[in-house]
């Protein structure tokens, strides 16, 4: 993958996962009006439970880019890449049958442990079910998606997703007014899956046509996408359950429309991770092709792509950790801003940090060393349940927050030593951008000690030119600001 081709498929990232983002704004508060809060609440937990059951796929998604890229890469036969892609999905047609079975069977575990009206019950037992059907849809889906990024697609990739993310916010908010119930919009998302993975088929097959000529299953594929995906599903299976069981301990001692508070300001802070996954995917494929050739273009493409993402993630959090209170009032209404500022700048806070770990984190699976990453997960696993459990019992909805933020911190900073072992790249040009990206998280800190509002925006004006000149003199070489102007502009 050349330097141009990592742009435009990095630029295709932000395209794709941007705009959906940009719409969401606006639809979002017509959802959570239309649906009501209590219902609102649920659809969080059921989308919660739809990503994690995604997850299912032991990494094979990950293993198959790997592994494809690198055949495709070295023009292997057709016949190895055909055999290597039939037993992929082979695994994910297996996998997603052990998905809804056990889906299926924790449903009535599930819905004992939440506290909704008993009128509901009905209609979530019914939304629950239809959860079940699409889960095979998306675990399929990240086999084929594999496909297309292992080809260096990442366009066509975008092109399938941008327009049906899109319509999953758009239908919804044209039938609420005729229709305000859990089952319709679980309906919406399986009518819009089911088209996804229809244009999905259709894009790997243009791409490999070939493959209908070599329909064979090897246990050597099996074992080969096995082992890379084993200790990956240990990270696949632990990192989100973290991400998404602060909503169960909260759902479990507060009434279910409280805690749309934590989760409406947590999923909209986690938006902001399109911009790093959008420039680690390419990163991923691009660490597996020269792992073993380079070490030390290793190193150097992992710090770019950590100041990229630090530019570009940055900014934004700093404009909405200083005008939060403010920002959610516009947007979701006074109730909201009272309840969840503070919960939301935490959250801003845990996602900068958590948004400069990917580049570590796919540098760390893109050179075949999926154990570590899953070692610290079970590290770190009984210490943020602990945390979290007495957190959450002394400031509720604010302590899964904290919780929040000092796990991904404490992640950052073992995945970055990690990072900079298995590279040989100058410590010292890493630790200058480390020491500034120290710098203006305390100046975002220390904004939320600032109440008047002229001076909040004066204060964010002048650091943001303040960081605007480091990056352009200090923090970034000629490379970097060559490569950024390329991304940003698409030239």
């Amino acid at each position: 993958m050349n330097s141009k081709t990592l742009t435009h498929s990095t630029l295709w990232n932000l395209l794709g996962q941007g705009l959906p983002l940009v719409v969401g704004i606006f639809m979002l508060p017509i959802i959570i009006r239309g649906l009501g809060t209590e219902r609102f609440g649920v659809f969080t937990l059921m989308t919660a439970i739809y990503t994690y059951f995604n997850l299912f796929d032991l990494g094979i998604g990950f293993a198959l880019i790997h592994h494809l890229s690198a055949k495709l890469n070295n023009t292997a036969d057709r016949k190895d890449v055909s055999i290597l892609v039939w037993s992929a999905f082979f695994l994910l047609i297996l996998l997603s049958g052990f998905a809804v079975i056990f889906l299926f069977f924790i449903l009535g575990y599930l819905l004992s442990t939440l506290n909704f009206s008993a009128s509901l019950y009905g209609e979530i037992r019914t939304s629950f079910f239809l959860l079940l059907l699409i889960t095979p849809f998306n675990i399929l889906g990240s086999g084929l998606r594999a496909i297309l990024q292992a080809h260096q697609r990442f366009d066509l990739a975008n092109k399938i997703q941008m327009p049906l993310a899109i319509l999953t916010l758009v239908i919804p908010v044209l039938i609420l007014p005729f229709n305000n119930t859990l089952m319709m919009m679980m309906l919406v998302l399986c009518f819009i899956q089911l088209i996804a993975l229809g244009l999905l088929i259709k894009g790997s097959c243009d791409l490999m046509p070939y493959v209908f000529s070599h329909l064979k299953i090897r246990k050597q594929a099996v074992k080969l996408l096995l082992s890379f995906g084993g200790w990956l599903t240990v990270s696949n299976v632990l990192n989100p359950f973290m991400i998404y069981i602060d909503r169960f301990f909260l759902g479990r001692i507060m009434p279910i429309n409280s805690i749309v508070f934590y989760t409406t300001p947590f999923d909209a802070t986690n938006k902001l991770l399109f911009i790093p996954s959008a420039v680690s995917g390419p990163l991923f494929a691009r660490f597996s092709e020269i792992h073993m050739k380079n070490k030390s273009e290793l190193g150097h493409l992992f710090h770019k792509g950590v100041k990229f993402i630090f530019i570009t993630v940055f900014p934004i959090v700093f404009i909405l950790f200083v005008f939060t209170k403010e920002l959610l009032s516009l947007w979701l209404g006074l109730d909201f801003a009272t309840q969840s500022t503070w919960i939301m700048r935490w959250l801003l806070l845990g996602t900068l940090v958590y948004s400069l770990s990917f580049a570590a984190t796919h540098l760390i699976v893109g050179v075949g060393k999926t154990y570590l990453t899953a070692r610290v997960h079970l590290f770190e696993l009984p210490l943020y349940i602990l945390t979290l459990f007495i957190l959450v019992q002394k400031f509720g909805m604010g302590g899964a927050a904290i919780t929040f933020f000092l796990r991904v911190f404490l992640e950052w900073i073992v995945f970055l030593i990690i990072t900079v072992r298995l590279t040989e790249y100058g410590q010292n040009d890493l630790g200058k951008s480390l020491w500034a990206m120290v710098l203006f998280t305390a100046l975002l800190i220390s904004s939320a000690f600032l109440v008047n509002t002229c001076i909040k925006f004066l204060f964010l004006v002048f650091t943001l030119i303040f960081f605007a000149f480091l990056c352009r003199f200090l923090f970034l070489t000629q490379e970097d600001r060559k490569w950024v102007m390329h991304i940003l502009t698409g030239k």
